[in-house]
């Protein structure tokens, strides 16, 4: 999630950081009593909520819903595209993205229909923010693919404006193409973001990208090309003073030292994460370092050090759940003033006021309708979810017979097997009238297995839960075959007892299988119980 937000503090989001400067703020008001038109008092509102949108967010929403609601009153749909954007902007900042969402598209949709192709790129990419912050990574990526298709054909008409912030929007999709397991191709879009950022002198931001880089390169295997990479960043964090990704950086190489057991030097790396993290004052990056040095000087058996590492780790995992629960509360106390302040406004526009109760007189007949019909149909429909349910269930039933079966068939395969062991190497120990007992026993044991047993359970396993195999498959390339049928059993809820008596293991091995498990699907160190996690997968 990091790599997202360090992405997006290089979009087109523009929030000033001046100081408000007071002669002009109080002019601004001045002019808007003094305004005759509404075109000029929605340019001033607008202004007025961009002057305090820095200093207090309460204010600058009552200007922007001002400003929206008189922008409604004038023929201009560039000025009600530019009252949408600017309560899109807010709206983000408060953490009202559904909201903002809704503006930025009515704003896009304006843009499209007068032909403004340059204002629709970069509110296309302003609504990619808003689902990049949600995690909606298709949908994102989706919206790029536009974005490029409306660069193109500015290309083709020879505007080239927007060509020295491609690194940007290269760089997110590389991030977005990583988030989808598409490596290769994310890759090729942080090489595209390196050679823009070059070409037009952004070598303040290559660092970012290298840091993003890198991380492909890891999961791609590709060690020695991450490392060197790395160093990039390193270099350009230093040369521009940039500590955050100094601290990424740092991080990212102090982990893979750890994983190659050089404890040392990934100590030294990591520290020196944690010094840069610190110059930032970024709990974020602080945590992360002290937990990454807590595992560091465990395996090397300073315990009492790693205990100092873990309490940093745990403070400052409760101070960014602090600033988290402050934020949201502020989200909620400034969505209330405006909401109140929008009923303020309502009540001092007659014309505004009267629309509003025609709409929730309509409003009452629809429930009103509503709750009849509803009444009308609630046995019948009472009825019909009963019925549903209980197909549901029968269906459930039936299908988890069908993979007991086929766990009872691997059981017995493996037994067969046990025995058909047992009756070789009874065959050398026996008489000549024996041995031929023994092979034709042998024979019609083998007879009875079923080689396809395993295929045939995932088969049913996957009817059960369908997509199972394909979703852990992607999240967790790396697993066995082994690996992957044992998170199948435990996603049943068997225990390693059942587990060990299937599989003919010992209860032992399989414990340790699960300790192994859980660390390649990340949840080593964490109260996560393995069959819970992978029942929600």
């Amino acid at each position: 999630m990091n790599k997202i937000v360090y992405s997006l503090l290089i979009l087109l989001f523009s929030f000033s950081l001046k100081a408000q400067n007071d002669t002009g703020f109080r002019s601004l008001l001045q002019q808007l009593q003094q305004a005759d038109d509404d075109a000029t008092r929605t340019e001033i509102l607008i202004e007025l909520s961009r002057e305090t949108r820095a200093q207090n967010l309460s204010e600058s929403l009552s200007y922007a819903q001002q400003a929206l609601a008189t922008s409604e009153e004038v023929d201009d749909p560039l000025l009600t595209a530019q009252a949408h954007n600017n309560m899109g902007i807010i709206l983000y900042h408060i953490g009202g993205y559904d909201r903002s969402l809704e503006h930025f598209l009515e704003s896009k949709k304006i843009y499209e229909n007068a032909g403004e192709d340059n204002l629709l790129i970069g509110q296309i990419n302003n609504i990619c923010g808003v689902h990049l912050q949600l995690e909606e990574y298709d949908k994102a990526w989706n919206l790029y693919q536009e974005l490029f298709d409306k660069q193109n054909e500015l290309l083709a008409r020879g505007d080239s404006s927007n060509l020295p912030q491609m690194h940007v929007f290269y760089n997110s999709m590389g991030i977005i193409s990583e988030k989808r397991g598409e490596l290769k191709k994310a890759q090729s879009f942080f090489e595209m973001a390196v050679e823009n950022a070059t070409k037009y002198n952004y070598q303040n931001r290559l660092a970012s990208i290298y840091n993003s880089m890198a991380e492909n390169y890891f999961h791609l295997n590709l060690e020695e090309e991450a490392l060197q990479t790395l160093q990039l960043a390193v270099k350009y964090s230093r040369e521009f003073d940039d500590m955050i990704e100094l601290s990424r950086a740092n991080r990212q190489i102090a982990q893979y030292l750890y994983e190659k057991n050089n404890i040392e030097e990934a100590q030294a790396k990591a520290l020196q994460s944690l010094q840069a993290a610190e110059k930032t004052k970024s709990f974020v990056l602080e945590s992360e370092a002290y937990y990454l040095l807590y595992q560091i000087v465990q395996s090397a058996g300073n315990f009492s050090d790693a205990l100092d590492y873990y309490k940093n780790y745990t403070t400052r995992q409760d101070s960014i759940f602090n600033e988290q629960t402050i934020k949201e509360i502020t989200r909620l106390e400034l969505t209330h003033d405006f909401e109140k302040e929008q009923e303020q406004y309502k009540s001092q526009n007659a014309r505004i006021k009267l629309i509003y109760g025609v709409i929730i007189l309509g409003l009452l007949l629809g429930l009103i309708i509503f709750v009849l019909y509803f009444r009308l149909n609630k046995s019948k429909d009472k009825g019909a979810y009963l019925a549903m349910k209980t197909l549901e269930k029968d269906l459930e039933l039936r299908e988890r017979e069908l993979v007991m079966k086929e766990l009872y068939l691997v059981e017995k395969n493996q037994t067969l097997q046990k025995v058909i062991k047992q009756l070789s190497d009874a065959k050398g120990k026996a008489r000549a009238e024996v041995k031929v007992i023994i092979e034709d026993s042998a024979k019609l044991l083998k007879s009875s297995l079923n080689s396809s047993v395993w295929e045939e359970f995932e088969i049913r396993y996957q009817q059960v839960h369908e997509g199972f195999y394909e979703k852990i498959r992607e999240r967790f390339p790396d697993l066995s075959p082994t690996e992957e049928k044992l998170c199948a059993l435990l996603r049943l809820g068997m225990s390693s007892k059942e587990i060990a008596e299937l599989s003919q293991q010992s209860v032992k091995s399989v414990e340790v299988a699960r300790s192994r498990l859980r660390k390649k699907l990340n949840l080593t160190n964490t109260n996560v119980n393995l069959s819970t996690f992978l029942a929600n997968l």
